[in-house]
């Protein structure tokens, strides 16, 4: 492998960061130790500027591109957003219910079709089947026990499909050209 610029970020397959390389964890270093990957990267990704600077954290994260495309948001070097899990809240689920409507009536077929009352195949005799209680009115909404929240207030994993690998920035090699 030719010698990276410095800043050059690479995926390994290793668990370690190769020798000029240090893992894109999020870790703070010593500017006066690296000065020329601070004169590449400056504080773009934490740190205070003058004693310390922080790597990239790409922990959990997938890499994206700065800047702006046709019809999307902007985004600036060194942002993090999104959430590795999402709870979603009553105002973001679309109103609905279930309303069944429905008589109690002998049933007339045990073969779904139109205009024919369901019923179930019992050989020759096509029995009823009860989907509200003789006490209940036609024509009401389910009982609230009939169905169960969805969710159960637990927050679902916003991920895509992912790999995991190895995230290293270069602290040696060729100074990046500025042109």
């Amino acid at each position: 492998m030719a010698d990276p610029f410095i800043g050059e970020i690479c995926m390994f397959a290793c668990q370690f960061a190769p020798r000029n390389w240090a893992m894109c964890d999020g870790s703070y270093i010593s500017i006066s130790q690296n000065p020329t990957l601070f004169s590449v990267i400056g504080n773009i990704y934490g740190g205070n500027g003058h004693t310390e600077m922080r790597l990239p954290d790409l922990q959990g994260r997938a890499p994206m591109h700065w800047g702006t495309g046709p019809g999307l948001n902007p985004h600036f070097i060194g942002e993090k957003s999104g959430l590795i899990a999402y709870q979603l809240d009553v105002n973001e689920i679309p109103s609905h219910d279930h309303v069944m409507m429905g008589v109690r009536v002998s049933g007339t077929s045990g073969t779904p079709q139109a205009n024919l009352y369901m019923g179930v195949d019992r050989g020759s005799e096509a029995e009823n089947i009860n989907f509200i209680s003789d006490d209940a009115t036609p024509n009401a909404s389910m009982d609230d026990d009939a169905l169960n929240l969805a969710g159960k207030s637990v927050p679902h994993e916003n991920r895509q499909p992912y790999a995991a690998v190895n995230f290293c920035i270069a602290f040696d090699g060729y100074y990046p050209p500025r042109n």
